[in-house]
């Protein structure tokens, strides 16, 4: 390869032999063609790889590309392994976090053994004639509770033992046998979407009195479909337990150790 001196004189003689309209600047005596001429010296020098600059500017560049490449090659978490070390080895779930799966699945089946009752609202007590014309509209004296559905699922607060359990469930990946991991984090992915679809549902039937048309047909039709929502989710939250060895139960866990 030819140098990029040369090449740069090159340049050089070009803008002062060209016609003057090629020119970048359109020089009206030898003086623009000079000032041409620098300019060109001047960007050619930026990218030479005897220019101080310029080799910078190549080192850093080819230093990109060769880190992009690389890393393309890599797998995800092994990016910038020395940095993520650390953070990768304390994504890793303790014992104790552990356990609020176990709990969250008791306070699922506590929902579903009591349901009737848990979200069950307030109740009106003597009626007036207008609240009576209410009572009869809605179908009942008592009215519903769908959002303490969210309670027990982990969309109300950041104490339930569900909160978030999916990204709990994620960092347990590494507790799962290898030959079973496809499985397992399908079952996560379940859980996420039947966890939010009862959320859903239990909003929705919050607001079914507010809806045209609404009444309390509407609440109890989308609070069944919250109810089969947590069902579903109650049997994909066992099968998680189960891979990641955990009991079903508190007790028989405070048991075994």
């Amino acid at each position: 390869k030819k140098p990029r001196i040369f090449r740069a004189f090159t340049w050089f003689y070009f803008y002062n032999t060209v016609p003057l309209g090629s020119t970048l600047i359109p020089p009206a005596n030898k003086g623009g063609l000079v000032m041409n001429s620098l300019v060109v010296l001047y960007f050619v020098g930026l990218t030479s790889a005897w220019s101080p600059i310029g080799w910078r500017i190549r080192s850093s560049v080819s230093c990109s590309a060769v880190v992009s490449r690389r890393i393309s090659l890599i797998a995800g978490p092994v990016i910038l392994c020395s940095a993520l070390e650390p953070t990768i080895a304390a994504e890793v779930p303790t014992a104790e976090e552990l356990t609020k799966l176990t709990r969250g699945y008791e306070r699922l089946q506590e929902l579903l053994n009591n349901w009737d009752s848990i979200t069950l609202g307030a109740c009106r007590g003597s009626a007036s004639k207008t609240s009576a014309q209410v009572i009869a509209t809605n179908g009942g004296a008592c009215d519903k509770a769908p959002l303490k559905i969210q309670e027990y699922i982990g969309y109300k607060s950041i104490n339930d033992p569900l909160f978030k359990a999916e990204k709990l469930m994620q960092r347990a990946l590494p507790l799962v046998d290898p030959n079973a991991v496809d499985e397992y984090l399908e079952y996560v992915n379940l859980w996420a979407e039947k966890a939010q679809m009862s959320s859903l549902n239990a909003y929705t039937s919050s607001w079914g009195e507010a809806n045209p048309n609404g009444g309390q047909t509407v609440v109890a039709a989308f609070l069944d479909d919250a109810k089969y929502d947590v069902e579903e989710s109650a049997s994909i939250l066992a099968k998680i337990l189960k891979y990641l060895d955990l009991p079903t139960t508190t007790t028989s866990a405070s048991s075994s150790t």
